[in-house]
């Protein structure tokens, strides 16, 4: 008879935390509902994937990218543009102590970043202006961050 009861008690119990998780989760798919953006997702706390650009995932299976704005080369005029300008990488500006600790990721090596964060994915185009070497520059630490210079 206790074992009877024990039992019954235990389906009971697990009935209701079944019940809790349930309804914390509908909750919470209700409250990704509201979010239409990037920005809203991850001020959410929803899950980023660290690719470039970056993308915020929902509970209830919607994806949001970051929009980044592109940066296009400028247009130069006359036979020896300054090094660097048209230029269209970007920087991480990571921590680092010398340009040893710096060196170039992405698909197409446009990307200026420490040695010691994360590899950063990007799309697999390639630009022109992704180019340092045609530009002059290189990727180093300057300031104790890594930036194209």
């Amino acid at each position: 008879m206790n074992d009877k009861k024990l039992v019954y008690g235990l389906l009971i119990l697990a009935s209701l935390a079944i019940a809790i998780g349930l309804a914390a989760n509908q909750a919470r798919q209700q409250d990704a509902e509201g979010i239409t953006t990037f920005e809203g997702c991850a001020k959410a706390g929803y899950p980023i994937l660290e690719s470039y650009p970056r993308q915020c995932s929902t509970p209830d299976g919607r994806s949001f990218t970051e929009i980044i704005p592109p940066t296009e080369p400028v247009n130069q005029t006359g036979p020896n543009p300054a090094p660097g300008e048209g230029f269209c990488g970007r920087s991480t500006k990571g921590a680092c102590s010398t340009d040893a600790d710096c060196g170039t990721g992405g698909c197409s090596g446009q990307v200026c970043q420490s040695r010691d964060e994360e590899p950063i994915i990007t799309t697999c185009e390639y630009r022109d202006c992704y180019n340092a070497r045609q530009y002059g520059i290189q990727c180093k630490c300057v300031n104790q961050g890594c930036q194209w210079q």
